[in-house]
């Protein structure tokens, strides 16, 4: 008899037994399809068991008016999940890890992912594995959250990668961990040029950061050539979104385009590259702006110790086109264009006309042009004029992070300690901003205790800044974030005091993560 026919006999059976009783009529045992006889057992029990699993069958069998088949049913699955290698976490790591997908969770979503994240790093260094009961809540984070596949994947171990292959989705996890463990020469990592029309506009921004942050001077270049080769018909939202994109790293390969960029139709686009080729003073831009810069400086007095700076006259349509463009309102075309010229063109420029170094050169300068040379210095990263401009003004003027880290903390340890109130705040948001990522524990403590500083009502703080010192203090010693925490609890501005309290959330259980996993 085949099992189809075997399986509705037996069926049939066990209707008919439950209607005359058992005692009338006894179930039928379980055909080989369904697993065949179990352990001898009375008539009654024996029923009980048939009708069961007669139910569960026809659950999620055929319709009742086709043939019961339950073989397809009775597949045999997945084979199991191997044995893991890597020990379970500690315990209070296992609770803090749930406490980070507690609902509510104990701080906002960015930051739990930067939490996480931070978990899977230490257990990965720890060597131990996920909890295999937040197994599927990792992968479906993952799933949805790309930047935690590569922190996740050591730590998934054997049972974590079986269960993730078993869903497509989660399956994604392990689709990374093969195309990490492909060949990376460079020309398997450069991008097929015929690709990059057909992208869509994150897909493309994502590869030229990507790109970008290539080792290979040649995939750098490209990412400039793949914009160049679409720019026509690009719309200019992604014209601009594509220049912002280099500029993070600006390089002289990118002229070309940036000169390209300033016949643009769009005044957003023009403008912007504009500002980008102020970052390249060997650029054929520069050699212009310092040609029409060059004959406005003179010196005059006694010993020839005073910069005159002569009114530029009006551009030409060439000027116009390197951004010698109408001033904006309240700002006289004098000043505008003088600091256009001075941002554009190579410093050396004004150091020739004046004959003297750059701080002495830069003492001498109107303040219009002080700003704009503040600006050059930081766009193309010159240690010699930061240095000039930070001693002369005796501030840090936003140009710390030029400066060597090892001159930067000295800097920045002595510029926290003059910050003694709300009259240095200007000067502490510079410095806050400066701080490096981790900062050294010292210049941390020095940090806040120049916020304690600064009366609670005053001190106001961009969230910008807070979440720059919250990533600098991500090694500070437990007394830091003690002071940091009687700092939280004084009357502050609603928003400065909201920030710094989900900063210090953060690393509060950063450091509780740390401890866990050592």
């Amino acid at each position: 008899m085949s099992s189809r026919s075997a399986t509705d006999a037996w069926a049939d059976g066990v209707v008919a037994a439950a209607i005359l009783g058992s005692g009338r009529r006894a179930a039928p045992e379980l055909p080989e399809a369904l697993g065949g006889p179990g352990p001898a057992a009375d008539s009654g029990t024996r029923l009980l068991d048939a009708a069961t699993v007669l139910a569960a069958v026809r659950s999620v069998g055929a319709p009742d008016d086709a043939p019961m088949d339950p073989a397809p049913i009775l597949e045999p699955g997945p084979a199991p999940a191997p044995a893991d290698t890597l020990a379970p976490p500690p315990p209070r790591a296992r609770q803090l890890l749930e406490l980070l997908h507690a609902t509510p969770a104990p701080v906002p979503v960015a930051e739990r992912d930067l939490l996480v994240r931070h978990w899977l790093e230490r257990a990965a260094a720890c060597e131990v594995r996920v909890p295999h009961d937040l197994l599927p809540t990792l992968l479906e984070r993952a799933r949805a959250t790309p930047a935690l596949r590569p922190p996740l994947r050591p730590v998934l171990d054997a049972r974590g990668r079986w269960l993730a292959a078993q869903h497509p989705g989660w399956s994604a996890v392990l689709a990374d961990d093969r195309a990490a463990s492909a060949p990376t020469d460079g020309s398997a990592a450069r991008p097929d040029p015929a690709a990059w029309p057909h992208l869509s506009a994150p897909a493309r921004l994502a590869l030229l950061l990507d790109l970008r942050a290539s080792d290979a001077a040649a995939e750098r270049a490209a990412a400039a050539e793949l914009v160049a080769s679409t720019w026509a018909h690009d719309p200019v939202g992604e014209r601009a979104d594509h220049l912002e994109a280099l500029g993070a790293t600006l390089a002289e390969t990118d002229e070309p385009l940036l000169e390209r960029a300033l016949d643009d139709r769009s005044v957003r686009v023009r403008g912007l590259a504009q500002r980008l080729l102020d970052g390249l003073p060997t650029s054929r831009r520069a050699r212009r702006m310092a040609e029409r810069l060059a004959p406005l400086l003179s010196r005059s007095g006694i010993l020839g110790r005073r910069l005159d700076v002569a009114t530029p006259p009006d551009p030409d349509d060439a000027g116009v086109r390197d951004g010698l463009t109408p001033p904006p309102r309240g700002t006289s075309r004098h000043d505008w264009w003088l600091a256009t010229l001075v941002a554009g063109a190579p410093l050396a420029v004004l150091t020739t006309a004046s004959g003297v170094d750059e701080a002495a050169t830069y003492q001498r300068l109107p303040d219009p042009l002080r700003d704009a040379v503040r600006r050059a210095a930081l766009l193309r990263r010159d240690v010699d004029w930061a240095r000039a401009v930070i001693a002369v003004e005796g501030r840090p003027s936003g140009l710390l992070p030029v400066l060597p880290p090892a001159e930067r903390t000295q800097h920045l340890g002595s510029g926290l300690a003059r910050c003694r109130g709300a009259s240095d705040l200007r000067d502490l948001r510079d410095l806050l901003a400066a701080l490096p990522v981790p900062t050294d524990p010292g210049v941390a403590r020095e940090a806040v205790e120049a916020l304690h500083r600064v009366p609670p009502a005053r001190l106001v703080l961009p969230p910008d800044t807070v979440h720059h010192l919250r990533d600098a203090l991500v090694d500070a010693p437990p007394t830091v974030l003690a002071r940091l925490t009687d700092l939280v609890r004084t009357d502050l501005p609603e928003t400065t005091g909201r920030t710094l309290s989900t900063a210090l959330q953060l690393l509060s259980l950063r450091r509780s993560i740390s401890e866990a996993l050592r």
